[in-house]
């Protein structure tokens, strides 16, 4: 019973720990990509090109997750 117990711990742990990475990663992603993109763009067109990426972004928080879903139905090896 003590294996199963240290077992659950440190699966929280890790699942903090991926999600402590992900905020990280994401801060620093986010807006060095928004300045990439801003910068190749012309000033006139900055505009529509920001919209347009900010759209993208959205687009894949919702196709990702709904992917994940599908394939973890279907393909129920990922450990629970």
């Amino acid at each position: 019973m003590e294996l199963v117990r240290s077992y659950q711990y440190s699966s929280h742990l890790v699942v903090y720990l991926y999600i402590l990475i992900y905020a990280l990663g994401s801060g620093l992603f986010e807006p060095s990509m928004t300045a990439v993109v801003s910068g190749a763009a012309s000033p006139q067109e900055q505009g529509r090109v920001q919209g347009a990426n900010q759209s993208m972004q959205s687009i894949t928080r919702i196709i990702g997750p709904l992917t994940a879903a599908c394939l973890y139905q279907y393909l129920i090896v990922f450990p629970t």
